[in-house]
C-alpha cells in the first residue's frame, strides 16, 4: 500500500539527510587520514630533500677533486713527457756522438791498417827482391881453388871461404891471424864462435847450445852461417871424416831454429888439423858469417 502523498517529501528529506551525514563522514574519515599520510610524506620529502642536498654537496666536492687530479695528472704527464724527451733527445745526441765517434775510429783503422798493409805487402817484395839479389850474391865467388870432393854441395861464395881456409893449414900464428883477418875483410867473412867437442862425441852440449844462440842473433839478415867441423890428427881418417863431418852437421842443425830472415846455414867438414893449438882444441866446429 503507497504512502500518503504527504509522507513522501519527509522521507526524501531523512534519506537526503543520511545521504549528507554519510558524506561528512566520509569526507572527514578521508581528511584525516589524508592529513595522516600528508604528514607523513611532507617528513619523508624533507629527509630526502636533506639527502640530496648531501649528495648534490658530496657532488660537488667529488667534482671540485676530481678536477683538481685531472689537472694534476694533466700537469704531471705534460712535466713527464717533457722530461722524458729531453733525456731521450740527450740520449739520442749522445749515441748519435758515440756512433760517429766509432765510424770515425773505424774509418781511420781501416786506412791505417789498409796503409801498414800496403807498407807490409811493399816491404815483402822488397825482401823478396833481396833474397834474390842475396842468393845471388852468395852465389858468386871463385872454387876454383876448391879441390874435388872438398865442400861439395856448398853455395859458390862458401867454397871460396872455404878455400882460403884450407890454405892455412901449417901456418905459424901471426900468419894464421894475418891470414884470418884478410878473410874478414876482403870476403866478408867473421868468425862467430867455436863448439868443442869430445872425443869420439858430436853431441852438442847446452852450454855450446847458449853459445850459439848469443852468436846467432848477432848476426845480420841474409848472411850466410857456415858450420865448418875439424877433427885432430890423432885416429883413423875416415873416421875422423866421419865424426868431423857429423859435428859440423849437428852444429849446423842446432842454428835452423834460431836463424834470421833470409839466412842460409850450411856446413862442411875441412879435415884434421892443428891450427887451434893442442890436440883437444882441434876437435871443433867453428861457426862463420858470411855477410853480404
Amino acid at each position: 500500500m503507497e504512502d500518503p502523498p504527504s509522507r513522501r517529501p519527509k522521507k526524501k528529506f531523512l534519506t537526503l539527510l543520511m545521504e549528507i551525514v554519510v558524506l561528512l563522514c566520509v569526507v572527514a574519515v578521508a581528511g584525516g587520514m589524508g592529513w595522516f599520510i600528508g604528514n607523513g610524506d611532507v617528513k619523508d620529502v624533507r629527509a630526502i630533500n636533506r639527502q640530496l642536498q648531501e649528495e648534490r654537496t658530496r657532488s660537488a666536492e667529488l667534482r671540485k677533486e676530481r678536477a683538481a687530479l685531472r689537472e694534476e695528472l694533466r700537469i704531471a704527464k705534460e712535466g713527464g713527457v717533457e722530461k722524458k724527451e729531453t733525456d731521450l733527445d740527450k740520449l739520442l745526441a749522445r749515441k748519435e756522438a758515440e756512433w760517429k765517434r766509432k765510424l770515425n775510429q773505424v774509418r781511420i783503422e781501416a786506412e791505417v791498417e789498409k796503409v801498414k798493409r800496403v807498407e807490409d805487402l811493399e816491404r815483402e817484395i822488397r825482401l823478396l827482391k833481396m833474397d834474390e839479389r842475396m842468393k845471388k850474391e852468395m852465389a858468386e865467388g871463385d872454387d876454383s881453388a876448391v879441390p874435388e870432393g872438398v865442400a861439395q854441395g856448398l853455395t859458390p861464395r862458401a867454397r871460396q871461404v872455404c878455400a882460403e881456409m884450407l890454405a892455412w893449414e901449417g901456418l905459424e900464428s901471426d900468419a894464421l891471424a894475418a891470414a884470418r883477418e884478410k878473410l874478414t875483410r876482403e870476403l866478408g867473412a867473421r868468425s862467430l864462435v867455436r863448439v868443442k867437442f869430445g872425443s869420439g862425441s858430436a853431441h852438442v852440449g847446452s852450454d855450446d847450445l847458449d853459445a850459439i844462440r848469443v852468436a846467432v842473433a848477432d848476426t845480420q839478415d841474409y848472411s850466410l852461417l857456415l858450420a865448418v867441423g875439424f877433427a885432430d890428427t890423432g885416429g883413423d881418417e875416415e873416421l875422423n871424416r866421419e865424426l868431423g863431418s857429423l859435428r859440423a852437421r849437428n852444429t849446423a842443425d842446432s842454428m835452423q831454429g834460431l836463424i834470421r830472415r833470409g839466412q842460409i846455414v850450411e856446413s862442411v867438414y875441412l879435415g884434421e888439423t892443428s891450427r887451434f893449438g893442442a890436440k883437444a882444441e882441434n876437435r871443433v866446429v867453428e861457426i862463420w858469417e858470411l855477410q853480404r
